[in-house]
């Protein structure tokens, strides 16, 4: 004869039964590699384009306006509007004219990493032989050494506009003055007056 279970004891069943499937839910979301990221979580993004930069999307509901007036202008967008804007502008972020600098989670339960793999650029971002639109100032810096320089670039193809663009930037504002570098983009480009006063 089976024993009748309590109040309490049945609460802690349900419990349990509710635990597990918040458990078989996380291994599922991880299981792929990809986590579902909350729609109100903050992305911050960062202009690398010189000038100004105007987002206009009017496809859907929510039509979305922003203007990164310089470079190095960030703004605050929720990963909702970031990941239409990637799923319709895809080439604005994998060619790193528009990066993913930081992401503010409101229960710090997802990372950076995961937001990038959510949007799918864990290829250029997450991969370590090639140019990370975000951190793309490093690869001037003297830390970082020719033969450094002249591999990520030459890993990232799709960047070169990008990487032309942030030299050139840089070179004007007295940041970037290492002539092997230089001598790199200048091969890249088939050009030898880049970089010239």
């Amino acid at each position: 004869m089976a024993k009748e279970l309590t109040k309490e004891e049945l609460r802690i069943k349900e419990l349990e039964k509710q635990l597990k499937g918040f458990q078989d839910k996380a291994k599922k979301q991880k299981k792929n590699g990809y986590i579902n990221v909350p729609n109100d979580t903050l992305v911050i993004l960062k202009s690398n384009v010189e000038g100004v930069f105007i987002i206009n999307e009017q496809k859907g509901a929510n039509p979305l306006f922003a203007k990164l007036p310089e470079y190095s202008y960030t703004i605050n967008m929720t990963y909702k509007e970031v990941s239409m804007l990637v799923s319709s502008r895809n080439k604005f972020f994998t060619k790193g004219r528009i990066a993913v600098v930081e992401i503010i989670s409101p229960d710090d339960d997802v990372s950076y990493e995961d937001v990038i793999k959510a949007l799918r650029l864990d290829a250029i971002y997450l991969d370590e032989n090639k140019v990370n639109p975000a951190k793309i100032e490093d690869i001037f810096d003297k830390k970082c050494s020719t033969d450094k320089f002249r591999k990520l670039v030459e890993n990232t193809p799709e960047m070169h506009d990008t990487v032309l663009e942030v030299a050139g930037k840089l070179f004007k504002d007295g940041k970037f003055n290492d002539n092997e570098k230089m001598n790199v983009i200048r091969q890249i480009y088939r050009n030898i007056h880049l970089f010239n006063n």
